[in-house]
């Protein structure tokens, strides 16, 4: 699988749109809430895009955060909220998709690749089965000197 960023437009939304769009949780999600959710992440590169044979396979987008928020989201007592890029101390993964198991170490490494020294909060919702959502958080390594 090659991970990379997706250029911002049109065309990308479109990809992200259909692939994210053809199953649960997905699929039930308000159009507009979603569309806007990808394309602040487009627009920013707060994403990683996974492909097979040119074929959209994986996708995580986040948002910037701040640590407190995100804790309080993790303890029920708040919504996550956005940080300014630029302050933000903290990503929170909000939308996420893979098609296959094998699929998820690669790009959670990507993502905290792009996000070295911030915190990463996370919830993990499954399409299939009886796994109850959960959410969490892990501390990112420090950038590499």
């Amino acid at each position: 699988m090659e991970v990379r960023n997706l250029k911002p437009g049109f065309a990308a939304l479109g990809v992200v749109m259909d692939f994210l769009a053809r199953d649960q949780p997905f699929a039930n999600f308000k159009a507009g809430d979603l569309l806007a959710a990808i394309t602040y992440q487009l627009s920013l590169g707060h994403h990683v895009a996974g492909f097979e044979n040119s074929r959209l396979v994986a996708y995580c987008g986040w948002i910037a955060t701040s640590t407190a928020g995100g804790e309080a989201w993790l303890q029920g007592k708040g919504g996550l909220t956005i940080a300014p890029v630029e302050t933000g101390d903290a990503v929170a993964l909000t939308v996420v998709k893979v098609l296959q198991d094998k699929q998820v170490l690669p790009m959670i490494r990507a993502c905290r690749d792009r996000n070295k020294g911030k915190r990463v909060f996370f919830k993990r919702d499954y399409a299939v089965g009886d796994k109850l959502s959960r959410k969490s958080a892990v501390i990112n390594r420090a950038p590499e000197i």
